[in-house]
Parts: C-alpha cells; sequence; structure tokens
C-alpha cells in the first residue's frame, strides 16, 4: 500500500441519483436499485487504479450537478434546493462506494456535499485520506 494516493477523484455522468426507500413485495423488502448500484460501482472500479479496499479513515467531497428544468430561471451554478434531498443523493454514493472502493462506509469520517444546477449533469466525487491523528498538539 506504499503506493497509495492521498485523493481519487471519480466522476459519474448523467443526473445524480438518490437513494430510495426500500420496497415491499408479498412481505419481502428488496433494493429496487441494486442494478443501478452495482452498474455504478463497475464504472467506479474502472477508475479505481488498486486491487485493494481503502479502510483507512476519510473525507468525502461530492458536488452533484443536477440538470436546469427548461420551464425555469435557473442558471448554472445556482445551488439546487429542490428533491432529491442533499442526504439521499450523498446514501447513493456511500451504497456505491462500499465493497467497490471502501471497505465500509463508517470510514467516511468527514465530508462536504453540494448540489448545483448544471447543463451538464453528473456527480463529482473527491476521496481524501485523512492523517492517523486528529488535533494533537506536538
Amino acid at each position: 500500500m506504499n503506493d497509495q494516493k492521498s485523493s481519487y477523484i471519480f466522476v459519474i455522468e448523467g443526473n445524480p441519483i438518490a437513494l430510495a426507500r426500500p420496497r415491499l413485495n408479498e412481505s419481502r423488502f428488496y433494493d429496487a436499485q441494486k442494478h443501478q448500484k452495482v452498474s455504478v460501482g463497475i464504472n467506479l472500479k474502472r477508475d479505481y487504479p488498486h486491487d485493494y479496499l481503502l479502510s483507512t479513515a476519510l473525507h468525502l467531497d461530492a458536488t452533484f450537478y443536477m440538470n436546469i428544468p427548461r420551464t425555469t430561471r435557473h442558471k448554472p451554478n445556482n445551488y439546487h434546493v429542490y428533491k432529491p434531498d442533499l442526504s439521499n443523493l450523498l446514501k447513493w454514493i456511500e451504497d456505491c462506494l462500499t465493497g467497490v472502493i471502501i471497505s465500509d462506509d463508517c470510514i467516511i469520517a468527514s465530508t462536504s456535499c453540494h448540489k448545483i444546477y448544471s447543463k451538464q449533469p453528473k456527480t463529482i466525487i473527491t476521496l481524501t485520506l485523512l492523517p492517523e491523528t486528529y488535533g494533537q498538539k506536538d
């Protein structure tokens, strides 16, 4: 793991996807987004240069570029303040990364996220390895 970089950038083209609630079918819960998660995971893995999962503390930065509706006056780079919720967009990304790039989403120690309008919808994710110590004085 000596060749490990300090940060990794991933781009997911297309409209950002929010995590949906589990569905109930004949008294059983199922994940209706499983195939989408697998597809996104395959694309993320293709852009990840290592064959091991990250397992140390991480900072996740995500910017969700949302499509501009034709019937609106919003301009690119304005904040998007409508559904889907930012927390559900983030949960989707965490689920897609888990088991593909990161060992578990619990290693994400800090986040910064934004939803903005764009003419080119996509999601840009930056994972940054955090130092082993936090707030200790020398």
